[in-house]
């Protein structure tokens, strides 16, 4: 019986400082993930800043184009061809909520346009981005 009660506390005695010691461990994983994912997050919300907006203007033909997606609906997209065989995409978005141009009535007009935007990327897929719209107008086609 003594054995018994003797083999217990000497298991008891034991097990609690490898128990705690486990425990440490696993809390200074679990810390040094935390601190790996803070700064993951960082570096990603850095990559996401836009860039400052500049004004813009350009003059060219408006092109509307016409896809269906998979949801069967027809997507419709409106862009603008200039001399420089540059394709700047026009967005509602950018016309703001209380615009009430009809970028229908443009289709195959020259127009110009000005605002604010920026050009994004490098290479091949550089491309530029207008965030706001203030002006656009018909070209004089006399000339």
């Amino acid at each position: 019986m003594k054995y018994i009660i003797i083999t217990l506390l000497a298991y008891g005695l034991l097990s609690a400082p490898v128990s705690s010691f486990a425990a440490k461990e696993k809390e200074e994983k679990s810390t040094a993930k935390e601190k790996v994912k803070k700064a993951e997050s960082k570096k990603t919300t850095a990559k996401k800043s836009t860039p400052e907006l500049e004004p813009l203007a350009f003059t060219g033909k408006v092109s509307k184009k016409e896809t269906k997606g998979k949801d069967g609906k027809i997507y419709k997209y409106y862009s603008i061809s200039t001399k420089d065989r540059k394709t700047i995409r026009l967005t509602k978005s950018a016309f703001g909520k209380k615009s009430k141009i009809n970028l229908e009535d443009l289709v195959n007009a020259d127009v110009s346009v000005a605002g604010q935007g920026y050009e994004s990327g490098a290479g091949k897929k550089k491309r530029v981005i207008l965030k706001k719209i203030e002006t656009i107008e018909k070209a004089d086609s006399a000339g």
